[in-house]
């Protein structure tokens, strides 16, 4: 069961170590992950790899996040990207929360947090009030 962003922030750090290696990514590129969970929270499967991108973003479609989500029957979705340096969530990042938020609702889904990983910790976007 995931009870709070440090549970989302471990499991998809440890999901990432996994898979860059086999992938030829790294952590000095944006890698948007996403995570399905059902009504009580538990998960929905394994977190899934959403977009590679960058030194300095990641481009994510709405359809690419959900369509995943509604193949594992999710009630809500929580996703995640690295950010390779220190920064906090850009502007970008808060517009793409908003997009996502919108389309979340469209399809019958919660979007419960955005969590951006940083080389020493972690930004809830919904504890910070950023969505």
């Amino acid at each position: 069961m995931i009870s709070s962003p440090s549970d989302i922030a471990a499991l998809v750090r440890t999901f990432l170590e996994q898979l860059l290696p086999l992938i030829g990514g790294t952590l000095e590129q944006e890698v948007f992950v996403a995570v399905a969970l059902d009504s009580q929270n538990c998960l929905r499967g394994e977190p899934w790899l959403v977009a590679l991108g960058t030194a300095n973003q990641v481009v994510v479609a709405p359809r690419d996040v959900f369509r995943e989500a509604i193949r594992r029957n999710a009630v809500g979705v929580i996703v995640c990207h690295n950010h390779p340096t220190e920064c906090n969530p850009s502007d970008d990042d808060r517009e793409l929360t908003n997009r996502l938020v919108s389309a979340a609702g469209v399809l019958g889904l919660s979007l419960l947090d955005h969590v951006v990983l940083k080389p020493s910790g972690f930004v809830s976007m919904k504890s910070a009030g950023l969505m």
